[in-house]
């Protein structure tokens, strides 16, 4: 059995195997796929939901958002709980399309919209995103939307917009 499992879990499109025989004598396999989450721009590979590397397949493409910029193993464990977070959030996953790494600074495009999302760093972007939905639930009918560049949401209680 544990050769099976081998064998299976040598597929790059497979999280975990679990195969058994049962009372019966009939194998029976579980598996697992992952599940990609953001899609790296100019490199051949997803950042799946626990942050390791997925190749493209030839067979199938998941509609996610992409990663504009470089991206180091020590962001990969992040990028994937926030990618995880994004495609749980009805909201949120019908509006990001991209996520750029500069410095400290996750900035994320927009489906809908031409300004940027600004927050700093990986750290409560829940709770920051959050905010963000309540602003654009406010504000989606005032027209206001279509003047801003950026939204930072770097600040406890607050939404910052610029204009041009």
């Amino acid at each position: 059995m544990k050769n099976i499992e081998l064998a299976i879990l040598s597929n790059n499109y497979i999280k975990n195997a679990d195969v058994s025989i049962s009372v019966d004598g009939k194998i029976e396999v579980n598996i697992k796929e992952k599940n990609p989450v953001f899609r790296v721009l100019g490199k051949k590979y997803y950042v799946d939901e626990d942050g390791k590397k997925m190749p493209l397949s030839n067979n199938f493409s998941k509609s996610v958002p992409l990663i504009l910029s470089q991206i180091d193993s020590i962001d990969m464990l992040k990028i994937g709980d926030l990618g995880k977070f994004i495609e749980q959030n009805k909201f949120l996953k019908n509006h990001i399309a991209s996520l750029e790494l500069s410095k400290n600074n996750l900035i994320f495009g927009l489906n809908f919209f031409k300004y940027k999302i600004l927050i700093n760093d990986f750290d409560n972007y829940e709770s920051k995103f959050k905010k963000y939905e309540l602003f654009f639930n406010k504000v989606y009918n005032s027209g206001i939307l279509d003047s801003i560049d950026i939204i930072n949401l770097n600040f406890k209680n607050q939404v910052i917009i610029q204009r041009s």
